[in-house]
């Protein structure tokens, strides 16, 4: 496909013995269709949105780059401009799917569009820039002293902090400091590996176990803390899809939410349904010894299994490890909720998903020649029915903890005083 879309030279792969023009070329000057863009191998989607941005394109075996313009052109199927279309009405579509920039008229009727693209940002504005001042940027703080950032801070559930710049690491004090702030917010912290420990692939896991007391993450709040390890390979888009190793505390925390999503909060995020996609690779690829060496000390191993992907291994936080016997310390489950009546029959659905489901056995009675047979089979149920969930009461609703499960409480008002009020024991008793 990269062959079709940019050409190439002769002698770039065996048997190309000419010089062939891509699709790119051909539309020079014309428009280009892209259609299933998301289909491409991830490096050929890099380059082929590289070229829509720049207008630049390198063919394959070429020592410089080409260029060509095409205009870009979106299409969309199955869609009206009545007033009763529904969802599938035109300016509804384009609102909902169009990935075309909007732009404001003039009243001439030209694009009311900048003559400039906007400059870079100023060392005053860049903590990362050598010559910015380091006194005008506030560090994070946790523990007792984030108050300030608790102010700003909005609800969540996992907290991850990349390192400054590529390939370094975050330090272990700011680690510390954001363990205890999570355990304050009831959140979880989501530790990336040093990026010495996968240098060697023959000695990553030992490195690991020699260097895991050296972050300090220890004591009670290790347990609103998970380190996951190696780092990962992907293709970086800044260069071009080249591939390059980064920190894995954002996919994982991907990993995270589609579990919650589709399986429920009370599945950990372990095993082939929590594969990291887009990944390459990882840093270093552990064997069955090296992980069960280092699941023990509460270090959540990546895996790649052949004709797979990669996946993350297990899902355990840094509580202070209890020996291989009693390696299994602790199962994540990283939501607090509290869900209330439903308005309709989608809604209900979506709160039954996320409490999760259960086998449910089930038996059956049929007679074939005069005698009596019995069937068992398995069957899969929301754990509450949609229609209970639809007809919970006023002030009624179900309280997902994420250690004593749910059940379904009534959360008294409270008065001016703060006292309940009093009001509300008479009317429980009318309803």
């Amino acid at each position: 496909m990269e062959n079709e879309l940019f050409g190439h030279d002769a002698d770039a792969f065996t048997g190309a013995t000419s010089t062939t023009r891509g699709l790119i070329h051909d539309a020079d000057g014309g428009t280009l269709f892209p259609d299933e863009i998301d289909s491409l191998p991830l490096p050929t989607q890099v380059k082929l949105l590289r070229f829509l941005q720049d207008k630049t394109y390198r063919p394959l075996g070429a020592r410089k780059m080409c260029q060509a313009d095409s205009g870009i052109v979106e299409q969309f199927l199955n869609v009206a401009i009545t007033t009763d279309a529904g969802s599938r009405r035109l300016d509804r579509v384009l609102a909902d799917e169009s990935n075309l920039v909007r732009m404001q008229l003039k009243n001439a009727g030209t694009p009311d569009s900048p003559n400039a693209r906007p400059g870079d940002s100023a060392a005053a504005e860049n903590p990362a820039d050598p010559a910015a001042d380091p006194t005008k940027f506030k560090k994070f703080a946790g523990g007792l002293n984030s108050a300030a950032l608790s102010a700003k801070a909005d609800l969540f559930n996992l907290l991850c902090i990349p390192a400054d710049s590529r390939g370094s690491d975050t330090p272990k004090e700011v680690y510390q400091e954001a363990m205890i702030y999570c355990t304050k917010r009831r959140a979880m912290l989501i530790v990336d590996p040093p990026a010495a420990w996968g240098v060697n692939k023959e000695t990553a896991a030992a490195k690991a176990v020699a260097g895991l007391s050296a972050l300090g993450l220890t004591d009670v709040e290790a347990r609103n803390a998970a380190l996951y390890f190696p780092r990962v390979i992907q293709s970086d888009p800044q260069l071009n899809g080249q591939l390059d190793t980064f920190v894995p505390c954002g996919i994982v925390a991907g990993v995270m939410a589609r579990t919650d999503t589709q399986r429920g909060v009370w599945k950990a995020p372990a095993g082939l349904d929590a594969s990291l996609n887009g990944t390459q690779g990882l840093q270093a690829n552990l064997n069955d010894a090296e992980n069960g060496m280092l699941n023990p000390l509460a270090i959540n191993c990546l895996r790649f299994f052949p004709a797979s992907v990669a996946a993350a291994q297990s899902t355990t936080s840094l509580i202070p490890p209890l020996g291989n016997d009693k390696s299994k310390v602790l199962t994540l489950h990283l939501r607090n909720r509290m869900i209330f009546r439903s308005a309709d029959e989608a809604d209900a659905v979506q709160a039954a998903d996320f409490l999760g489901k259960k086998q449910v056995g089930k038996r059956s009675w049929g007679s074939s020649a005069g005698k009596r047979s019995v069937n068992y089979s398995e069957t899969e149920e929301h754990k509450i029915k949609t229609y209970k969930l639809r007809k919970l009461r006023d002030h009624e609703c179900v309280l997902i903890h994420c250690e004593r499960g749910f059940r379904r409480v009534t959360l008294p008002p409270l008065a001016a005083d703060g006292g309940i009020a009093q009001w509300f024991s008479w009317w429980k008793r009318l309803v």
